[in-house]
């Protein structure tokens, strides 16, 4: 069975008998010693912390090894074997002692004296330096940059073919939005000019203004002519005479049956008749920012719904030779870049304005070379950078946010 030697050392390095330990040339792996770390006398806290053993032979070899056994923590108690490094070399060792690191915190023991006495035959390897935790860490720093290459590679390529379709997208939209509204403005024109009952825009107005400045209890107070809580639109459409004007109705889709799609939670709504009763139109008008404005044309007791979708807003931004794109759809607005840095990026005060202001602050991801950092955009526009993105690195950003309605 192995043998094992009680040490106890000290980080003061004054005032200490400091132990001595003796080996012979080929010993290893087998004795153990049993350390206690103390400072100035008080048991050292080894939670969190690392030990290292730290050595120099008498020919100059270091030995540097990270294999310990804690035993007690927090009454800083822990094991080390030798292994055969350690008896090599025959003689004294220049060096010996423990280290002990915290974060970026660094302390260590007095020194001990090693001995290694002479073996009748040593036939082994020549000494070299033994440092425990050097392979496996060329190893994995290797596995850690491939991996970070790969990663950045597939980010740039992803955030290619996504602006390449947001892009796509935004052109067919905005084009198609274009003749919607035309065909739709073209109807509203036709219906309100044979309209028997029509509201005029400017009375739209009018009470668009004094009910979204009212609050809801005095909303009810209108009474159920100007104020509806539920309903089917089938019965408006089939009796739409009784239904002209302009009306606040509350609850959304599931108050209302046969609604518009994403039927606002809040909505004025304005029903106007052609000459023919049965024919007419009827506009929602989102009051609170929710669902979509729509427009119903009614013929024959039968209503299509249209919905009027929100167009999409598109601002470029050039930062350290790089384009980034903000797109702006609805509410959200979607952030992507890629490129080569010409400088070093630093805080972009002013980097967004307007509509494309977050509501309460956004966070972006970003990457040039090998570090990772981020985008931090608060409500007043201005963006603080958290890590150096250096120049002439390969740079991406992403993410995405809630703008100011």
């Amino acid at each position: 069975m192995s043998r094992t030697l009680n040490l106890s050392l000290d980080t003061t390095k004054s005032e200490i008998n400091n132990p001595r330990v003796i080996l012979r040339q080929g010993d290893g792996n087998y004795s153990t010693w049993h350390v206690t770390l103390t400072d100035n006398g008080d048991p050292t806290n080894l939670t969190g912390g690392t030990v290292t053993f730290m050595g120099e032979s008498s020919s100059g070899k270091v030995v540097v090894d990270t294999n310990v056994s804690y035993i007690d923590r927090n009454y800083g108690i822990f094991e080390y074997t030798p292994p055969k490094a350690l008896g090599q070399d025959m003689g004294v060792f220049k060096n010996a002692y423990f280290k002990v690191t915290f974060g970026d915190k660094t302390a260590s023991t007095a020194s001990f004296k090693v001995i290694v006495e002479e073996a009748v035959d040593l036939n082994g390897e020549q000494a070299k330096d033994y440092i425990s935790i050097v392979d496996g860490v060329v190893e994995d720093a290797k596995k850690v940059v491939q991996s970070k290459f790969d990663a950045v590679q597939k980010s740039a390529q992803d955030t290619m073919a996504k602006l390449d379709t947001i892009n796509s997208k935004a052109d067919s939209v905005d084009s198609n939005l274009t003749a919607a509204n035309q065909k739709i403005d073209k109807a509203i024109v036709d219906f309100n000019k044979t309209a028997l009952s029509a509201v005029t825009q400017d009375q739209l107005n009018t009470k668009l203004s004094s009910y979204a400045t009212k609050t809801d209890a005095t909303k009810i107070a209108y009474g159920p002519s100007d104020f509806v809580t539920s309903g089917d639109f089938n019965d408006i459409v089939n009796n739409l005479a009784n239904y002209v004007g302009v009306h606040y109705f509350y609850g959304g889709s599931a108050a209302f049956k046969n609604s518009p799609v994403n039927m606002p939670s809040a909505a004025l709504v304005r029903i106007t008749t052609a000459t023919y009763p049965v024919h007419g139109i009827i506009e929602v008008f989102s009051l609170d920012g929710s669902g979509f404005d729509s427009v119903g044309s009614v013929f024959n007791k039968s209503v299509a719904w249209k919905s009027i979708h929100k167009k999409s807003e598109v601002m470029i931004k050039i930062v350290c030779g790089v384009i980034i794109n903000f797109i702006r759809i609805g509410n959200i607005v979607t952030v992507s870049g890629f490129g080569t840095l010409t400088s070093d990026m630093g805080n972009q005060p002013g980097i967004v304005s307007g509509r494309f202001m977050p509501y309460s602050g956004a966070v972006l991801s970003m990457q040039a070379g090998y570090t990772a950092g981020s985008m931090l955009i608060n409500s007043g526009g201005n963006a603080n950078v958290t890590a150096g993105m250096k120049s002439q690195y390969i740079f991406g950003i992403s993410g995405s946010y809630i703008a100011v309605d």
